[in-house]
């Protein structure tokens, strides 16, 4: 389906940066053994001047970074490898993994603690670090979305804005299937829309109202996803991503679909108003004309019905020159409607 080209508006704000890839789990568990090897390279190195103490709090401290930086996995492992170290090299008897002092098994459980507590508290920061940034996101696209769509003035238009948009939030592209005379819309030519498992995801989302296709659990087997409009009864789709969407990525395509669904039935609203002052100027015009046409007729009538009246019930009294006026008015008067019919016509 060709659209034309939404009207030229000022440039949407740039939306947030999305955040950066995260590490992969190979290099975190690499990093954290990197760190317990400093920890106990910077101990061993100042042996002579620590106590042992000293060194459990160097080693816990490394724990504490790799907690802070990375998963719960690399933090149990710095942990994990700080205690054999420690118990290794630098409790005795030196070099073996027996424990004389049971004093040392607090310090043990304490580093454990420690990794567990910090990686549980780097993990919540992190997802609300993420969830805001998707929020923030989420409502600039909205706020992008909503600026153009107050622009446009045509239906056409919002659709060429509200498939842009959510075209770039799935990381696709998007296609409005519109109703038309309340059946369901025709199938585009090409593209994702010659799949049968698409055509199913869409009919799917149309009858149901619920999202269908790709990123979602009904009709995953789909290329593509298909998102029904919520404020109105067209379906939105499909839309198809090169890649499967996260939880906060669907939601955002869906606050879109619901923005254009809110702007094309207000549109639609606004057709349907403008239809009904028509039907109702059109009426007042036609009311109007019939007024005016019944006394422009009623006149003529009235005189022809006088004279004809006057030349049946008294012909014989009427002199010559009254009955020929009276024939006159009655010849004036036909041509007068004939003129006034042919105007109409």
């Amino acid at each position: 389906m060709t659209l034309p080209t939404a009207p030229a508006a000022p440039p949407p704000p740039p939306l947030p940066a999305p955040l950066a890839e995260p590490t992969p789990v190979w290099r975190e568990y690499a990093s954290a053994i990197g760190i317990v090897a400093a920890s106990t390279a910077l101990c061993f190195a100042l042996r002579p001047r620590l106590k042992t103490v000293d060194v459990a709090m160097v080693l816990l401290l490394g724990v504490v970074a790799v907690a802070a930086r990375y998963r719960r996995g690399p933090a149990l492992l710095a942990s994990a490898l700080s205690i054999a170290v420690f118990d290794f090299v630098f409790v005795p008897p030196y070099y073996t993994f027996n424990v004389h002092d049971t004093a040392y098994f607090l310090t043990f459980g304490v580093m454990l603690a420690v990794a567990l507590v910090m990686s549980g508290l780097t993990a919540r920061i992190r997802e609300q670090r993420e969830e805001a940034r998707e929020r923030e996101r989420r409502t600039a696209a909205l706020y992008a979305m909503e600026r153009e769509l107050s622009t446009a003035a045509e239906r056409e238009a919002l659709v060429a804005i509200a498939e842009r948009h959510l075209g770039h939030a799935a990381g696709g592209e998007a296609t409005l299937l519109l109703d038309e005379a309340g059946g369901p819309p025709p199938w585009p030519a090409g593209g994702v829309f010659e799949s049968a498992a698409v055509r199913v995801a869409a009919t799917w989302a149309r009858e149901r109202g619920i999202p269908a296709g790709g990123s979602t659990s009904s009709g995953a087997e789909a290329e593509a996803m298909a998102v029904p409009l919520r404020a109105g009864a067209q379906p939105l789709g499909p839309l198809d991503p090169e890649r499967r969407l996260s939880e906060a990525e669907r939601e955002t395509v869906f606050a879109l679909a619901d923005l254009a669904a809110a702007a094309l039935e207000r549109r639609l609203q606004d057709e349907r108003n403008e239809q009904a002052r028509g039907a109702i100027e059109a009426e007042r015009l036609r009311t109007a004309l019939l007024s005016s046409l019944s006394h422009d007729l009623r006149t003529p009538l009235g005189t022809i019905e006088g004279a004809a009246s006057s030349l049946l019930e008294a012909p014989g009294a009427l002199a010559a020159d009254a009955r020929e006026e009276l024939l006159q008015s009655i010849l004036e008067e036909s041509r007068r409607m004939t003129r006034l019919i042919t105007n109409l016509l």
